[in-house]
């Protein structure tokens, strides 16, 4: 895990789901320690990005700009640092990032049209800075469960936001569904 702090003592939290900038530098102190170690036992690591708190507006275009940045950033530290790769986590810990919201003013479908924008934004963005790495999801489609009729209350965007992802991830990229729930398993058919 990186400590969000620079030179100057600017901080943030690696909660990165939100509009808020981030300084190109905040990572260089991260990544010099991280070029100093001698990795014997643990040789597949990964700089780590957090959904949570959220959520983040789907249509605010400015703010997204600054998110997809942070995410170009957390790659280019992760590729600078000898890491694998880039984990993330979609879960929403505090609140449903991923929900559909009849109240902003869209259909569904207009919305998964804006999600599944915003994924190939924040690919891109990591493509660009790191395009041969390991992008290690807990979960992408594995745990989600599809409902008939009605958008998944709570995760019914975040398919169109894979698809996104999908769209701008560039043919070196290793894509990994981390199965999170598969600890729970307890039989080859999937029963819980």
């Amino acid at each position: 895990i990186f400590p969000l702090t620079n030179a100057d003592g600017w901080a943030a939290s690696l909660y990165m789901w939100d509009g808020n900038s981030w300084p190109a530098d905040v990572f260089d102190s991260a990544v010099k320690d991280l070029q100093s170690c001698d990795f014997k036992r643990f040789t597949d690591n990964f700089a780590i990005a957090w959904i949570s708190p959220g959520p983040m507006d789907w249509l605010d275009d400015a703010g997204w700009k600054n998110l997809a940045a942070k995410f170009g950033l957390l790659a280019k530290a992760a590729k600078a640092a000898g890491l694998k790769g880039v984990c993330f986590d979609p879960e929403p810990y505090q609140k449903f990032n991923w929900a559909y919201n009849p109240e902003c003013g869209r259909t569904f479908d207009e919305m998964k049209v804006v999600v599944r924008s915003r994924g190939r934004t924040v690919m891109s963005a990591m493509a660009t800075e790191y395009p041969d790495m390991t992008f290690l999801a807990f979960w992408l489609l594995s745990t989600f469960r599809c409902r008939t009729g009605q958008p998944d209350p709570i995760y019914g965007l975040y398919p169109a936001f894979i698809d996104g992802l999908w769209d701008a991830a560039p043919p070196k990229m290793t894509i990994v569904d981390g199965c999170e729930a598969g600890y729970c398993l307890r039989t080859q058919s999937g029963a819980l």
